[in-house]
């Protein structure tokens, strides 16, 4: 949540989910993470290159969504 909390309100990115299914949105984010931090849910949705191949993401928005990502997760105790 703390996660698309942040992207949601940085000007840079929020007008990229503003037409987004939130709801799945969060949802495949969860089950993403969750199996690439090991954890018991299997993921099975594209790739991240092939998932987002089309939308025209620029580098410097890449690298934002992962400030906010990291940070999301040391909020909740994630081990760096």
């Amino acid at each position: 949540e703390r996660f698309h909390e942040r992207m949601l309100l940085d000007p840079e990115l929020r007008h990229a989910f503003e037409a987004a299914d939130l709801v799945r949105l969060r949802r495949q984010h969860a089950a993403f993470l969750a199996h690439a931090l090991g954890g018991p849910v299997r993921y099975d949705g594209s790739d991240l290159r092939a998932s987002h191949a089309e939308l025209g993401i620029t580098g410097p928005q890449f690298d934002r969504v992962v400030e906010h990502l990291v940070h999301a997760l040391l909020l909740v105790g994630t081990p760096e």
